[in-house]
């Protein structure tokens, strides 16, 4: 609007041909000299109009009372100069600053017209407000400063001011509260809740009016500060705020409430506040941790969910126990309800429960169920999925233990699973259930598993495990596993090596509706002497040894047989398979010996696949080594099926040295002769010759050998002759060890001839080693009552489930505190501190086998204080002259609320003592302050804590060794910067205030140094006035800045254009042009009012 009037003002004055313009220059300003605190300008609420030059400082005093509520605004034009607006105070501790400068309490400097500062007084004070001028522009730049003051009885809420601070706080109740928010001010209020009560805020007020805030804390808790800690803030709702709350202790809480503008924002609210007590809607409250769980049996549950809250319950379960959870609600926008299943922790080393199961469908209720691990409490947990949704509900829980429909249970893992054997046999599958079953299995052992079951019910899927094997995991490996989505599910497989073997039947689907499936299945082991003389052969390894001729046998269900002859380069092999293809189908693969000789398994050469009766395959052999056949079905041969198998081989007739040798077959533990017949076939002598037996399989050792003529060497097991004539036949014999531990195994010993380092021919002999007895290793169970046990209570614990084929000589139980080896089943024990534990079982048999398991126990405290005490020094370096900080946090970790001594020592002699009460599950803080007269070594603690040692030095000596300038010639209102080196030579770090001096003026700033350091602080200013200043930092000699002409850049070349007729001056027709020019934008505002000096002034223009 200004500018609008002075187009007006000059428009007017060129319709009526006056040449004579208003003067722009500022009037004189009433309120001067107030350019210091000293010489502030006394002020009441009013109108305060001055003007301002460059470089000058308007001081205000304003008189304030604790609670008034000031707001102030400058106006002036932009366009003329950019002023600031700045609240101080005296300077005052609380602030935390220990400098004498004034205090800063707000300020405001944008780059807009007019700036607008609020505020809250907290003290009874004076305050002072500063008007700055921004930008080096010389003219003078009018304004007027408002000033509206408004005590806490005038206010429209005047019922709850004064409460613009914590410790003011309004207190309330439940209630409506209507009040009015101004501009600068925060409104705090405080409410007495008990542990469980449950808070509901909303915040009503018109958004139009300005942007509120609320926000929720509780009194201070483990931060290190006096402050509220805050616990939460209010989210929109609709058009209002809300917050809600469940109070974890009995205490006050408070409400802030604010503007999103501080300086701006002003608006009458209502505070709704709703208070919900345990009691009032819910039997089970207090119970929102699982401290304070409501404990519960088998049953329905009626319960109330209400915003924030969240409801715990505690039940206790044994390892086997299946359970079933519902919660069952009236699902909505604001009342979809969220199910959780949590356990007493057990090995992941924290404290909380370990989260088991939960759901969330976001439909009208939730299902959970699972199959208790352990003998230990469960909680369940009920919380709205936002914590604004609250709905009424009912908790079902139902609870079935081991005993209740299954023989084999429990068997939900591993260690618990079912022993059985063939046959077949009826359980039933629980919701969110897996049942275990195993079977001992011996090399070659064919298996088929059936499961039959109703898939409209539900559908079950069926893997195959067995005991880790060379990972070095403790898992069992997985091996085989079927899920068709039909009524029955079928796995067959073959077992590789002897040992323990687990089947797991589980649904496909662990979230449906909870529902209990019968079914049934079956177990058909098929060892290898029961039907097949060639059995076990199911993989390269225990390969079946032949040569030529025909061989009947039979295939089954999910096996695949193998068999093995040796060949010499260029020998011709044929293999074929007659079977009746109406039962199933066979199929023939052939797979030649690795050509890299580096371990590899043998190499896939020929397969015949067809849907006929018979496959065939003939092969040239490529290179001398060891052929294997494979017979198996591609649909893993659902049916047995009988075969003949029939094998020609046409030797190459160029082999030099052949070979043959004989099957044996021996025990574990014992040893095998072995006998290998060597023939020259050529009818001249050979050089040079040997038989390589290679690497025998582990464990095995060569314990004789006998051969005509000949050296045995005995590291590379070879017997070598330097010749052997024509046609001649050796014998050897080598009788073999066999180590103990060889169980049903069947070993490939391989014998190679060589000529002159060329391999000739090459000869498996097979040894067969039958089945020893094995120790098998007990299995360790037990039990403990009661299950919920107290801290000084005395447990019962009983190992008379363990289990062994033998007997069991020793019980050995690991406890926190100690080791009680028993050849009695049970045993007590009494644990005297609350938290968890685990507690270890082994068992060792008749023939010193052992094996152990164990159990986490949670020990419940026992209802008394117990007090922890921890401490901390967060600077443990300080000098003579400062006190030193400790901090101690007393927990109280009992079951009761109570009160103790707490102690500080400094050098090992009793200081300070304080006596502190805490609630339970709370922490308080004690500070004690030290100081310490003499410099050196010192130590602290609190209690009987380990020491914590300080340091004690003297003061801090800093100072201001030089300063520099970084320009000593400048233009008005150029800006220059001074940076001081300041020293720190003393031993602890410390702070110091460096004074920078412009002329009269002082700007001070507080550095911190670290000990032994050097740091520097810089300022940077500008002078307004020409001529020569001197500048200094606190009592170092002064530097003298010149400053230069402070005639605008560019104006007198910008006159010079105007000056039509170049006489040198911009007469009055030529500044017209200039007026139009600047109401045609042409011309900017500020060089147009400079402009307007010149033409005033008569200023000299040069001439172009």
């Amino acid at each position: 609007m200004r500018r609008v009037h002075i187009l007006i003002l000059f428009s007017a004055c060129l319709l009526v041909g006056v040449v004579a313009i208003p003067t722009l220059a500022a009037t004189v300003d009433p309120n001067e000299p107030n350019n210091g605190l000293a010489s502030a300008t006394n002020t009441t609420e009013g109108r305060y109009p001055a003007n301002i030059t460059s470089g000058d400082v308007d001081y205000y005093k304003l008189d304030l009372n604790a609670g008034d509520v000031v707001n102030l605004e400058v106006k002036f034009d932009e366009d003329a100069g950019n002023l600031g607006l700045t609240v101080v105070r005296p300077d005052d501790t609380y602030s935390g600053d220990w400098d004498s400068a004034p205090d800063v309490v707000d300020s405001a400097q944008t780059v807009d017209t007019d700036e607008v500062l609020a505020f809250t007084a907290k003290a009874d004070a004076t305050y002072y407000v500063k008007v700055n001028r921004e930008g080096s522009e010389s003219a003078p730049v009018p304004y007027t400063l408002l000033y509206e003051r408004t005590t806490p009885s005038e206010a429209q809420d005047a019922t709850y001011e004064p409460n613009y601070q914590f410790g003011l706080a309004a207190p309330i109740t439940e209630n409506r509260h209507p009040a009015n928010l101004l501009a600068g001010e925060t409104d705090y209020y405080a409410i007495d809740l008990n542990r469980g009560d449950v808070l509901d805020i909303r915040m009503k007020y018109d958004q139009s009016a300005g942007a509120l805030r609320i926000e929720l804390y509780k009194p201070d808790g483990s931060d290190y500060d006096s402050k509220p800690d805050q616990i939460d803030y209010g989210e929109v709702y609709d058009d209002d705020r809300r917050v809600e709350y469940t109070a974890k202790q009995n205490t006050t809480y408070y409400v802030k409430v604010y503007g999103e503008n501080e300086d701006t924002t002003s608006a009458p609210y209502t505070l709704l506040v709703e208070r919900i007590q345990p009691p009032e809607t819910d039997i089970y409250e207090v119970n929102f941790n699982t401290t304070l769980a409501a404990p519960i049996l088998e049953g329905n549950y009626s319960a109330e969910v209400v915003p924030s809250d969240t409801d715990y319950y505690a039940f206790t379960a044994e390892a086997g126990d299946v359970i079933n959870l519902s919660v069952l609600h009236t699902y909505g926008d604001d009342s979809n309800l969220q199910l959780d299943v949590y356990r007493t922790d057990t090995d992941d080393y924290g404290t909380q429960p370990d989260h088991i199961i939960g759901s969330n469908s976001w439909s009208a209720n939730e299902y959970a169920a699972f199959t208790a691990k352990a003998d230990t409490t469960y909680y369940v947990r009920v919380t709205g999925e936002d914590e604004r949704d609250a709905a009424d509900y009912t908790l079902q829980y139902d609870r079935i233990t081991p005993a209740e429909t299954d023989a084999y249970e429990p068997n939900y893992n591993y260690q618990r699973a079912a022993w059985v054997q063939e046959g077949t046999h009826t359980a039933e599958l629980r919701p969110r259930e897996t049942d275990y079953y195993k079977l001992d299995l011996e090399a070659g052992d064919v298996v088929k598993f059936e499961a039959f079951f109703n898939h409209s019910q539900k559908n079950l899927q069926v893997d195959i495990y067995r005991e880790d094997g060379e990972d070095y995991g403790q898992q069992p490996q997985h091996i085989e596993g079927s899920e068709t989505w039909s009524d029955n599910e079928r796995v067959a497989f073959t077992a590789q090596k002897g040992g323990t073997y687990y089947i797991r039947v589980y649904g496909d689907d662990d979230h449906e509706v909870p529902r209990n499936l019968e079914y049934s299945f079956s177990i058909n082991r098929v060892v290898p002497a029961e039907g097949d003389p060639y059995e076990a052969n199911y993989d390269y390894e225990s390969s079946a040894v032949i040569d030529a001729g025909s061989f009947s046998a039979e295939l089954l269900w999910g096996e695949r047989d193998f068999y093995v002859i040796g060949l010499q380069k260029g020998d011709m092999l044929s293999a074929s398979t007659v079977f009746n293809d109406s039962i199933e189908n066979l199929d023939l693969r052939i797979y030649a010996p690795d050509n890299k000789d580096d371990g590899s398994r043998p190499q896939y050469f020929d397969t015949s696949e067809s849907y006929d009766n018979n496959e065939q395959l003939t092969l040239t052999a490529p290179r001398t080594g060891l052929y294997y056949i494979e017979v198996y079905s591609q649909n893993e041969g659902r049916q047995p099926t009988a075969y003949d198998l029939t094998v020609s081989r046409t030797k190459n007739e160029t082999t030099p040295i052949s070979i043959e040798t004989k099957q044996a077959a021996t025990l574990a533990g014992e040893q095998v002769t072995v006998s290998y017949t060597l023939t020259n076939t050529l009818s001249t002598s050979v050089s040079d010759v040997s038989l390589d037996l290679g690497t025998l399989p582990g464990g095995w050792q060569v314990a004789g050998q006998t051969a005509a003529g000949g050296t045995w060497d005995a590291i590379d097991l070879r017997w070598q002759w330097a010749t052997m004539p024509g046609n001649e036949t050796k014998t050897v014999t080598i009788t073999y060890q066999v180590p103990d531990g060889a169980v049903q195994d069947i070993e490939a010993i391989i014998g190679t001839t060589s000529v002159g380092g060329d391999i000739s021919d090459i000869e498996p002999s097979v040894i067969t080693v039958g089945k020893t007895d094995i120790n098998t290793r007990p299995h360790p169970a037990f039990t403990y009552r009661p299950l919920n046990i107290t801290a000084g209570e005395t447990v019962s614990f009983d190992a008379s489930a363990a289990t062994d084929d033998g007997t069991i000589a020793q019980y050995t139980w690991e406890f926190p505190t100690e080791t009680v080896v028993t050849t009695d089943p049970t045993v007590t024990h009494t644990f005297m501190s609350s938290g968890t534990v685990a507690v270890e079982l082994s068992v060792e048999d008749n023939e010193s086998a052992s094996t152990a398991t164990s159990k986490t126990l949670m020990i419940q405290e026992r209802q008394v204080p117990y007090f922890e005490v921890s401490y901390a020094v967060p600077d443990p370096k300080i000098s003579t002259e400062q006190r030193l900080r400790v901090t101690a946090s007393v927990a109280n970790t009992g079951g009761a609320d109570g009160q103790t001594n707490v102690t500080l020592y400094t050098d090992g002699t009793k200081a300070t003592t304080k006596t502190v009460r805490v609630q339970e599950d709370s922490t308080k803080e004690v500070t004690f302050f030290a100081t310490f007269a003499t410099t050196g070594t010192h130590t602290v603690t609190v209690g009987n804590r380990s020491q914590t040692e300080i340091t004690v030095a003297q003061p801090a000596d800093i100072h201001v060794s030089n300063y520099t300038v970084s320009k000593t010639t400048t233009d008005p209102w150029e800006k220059f910067t001074i940076t001081a080196t300041v020293v720190n030579d003393g031993a602890v770090a410390g702070e110091t205030t460096v004074t920078f001096h412009v002329g009269s003026e002082t700007t001070k700033k507080t550095v911190a140094v670290e000990a032994n350091a050097t740091t520097t602080v810089s300022y940077t200013t500008s002078i307004e006035t020409t001529g020569e200043h001197s500048v200094w930092v606190n009592t170092q000699q002064p530097t003298t800045i010149t400053v230069g002409d402070q005639q605008p850049s560019g104006v007198t070349q910008l006159a010079a254009q105007y000056d039509s007729n170049n006489n040198g001056q911009l007469g009055t027709t030529e500044f017209l042009t200039t007026v139009q020019a600047w109401q045609n934008g042409k011309v900017g505002t500020t060089n147009f009012l400079n402009l307007v000096t010149y033409w005033q002034n008569a200023k000299s223009v040069p001439t172009p």
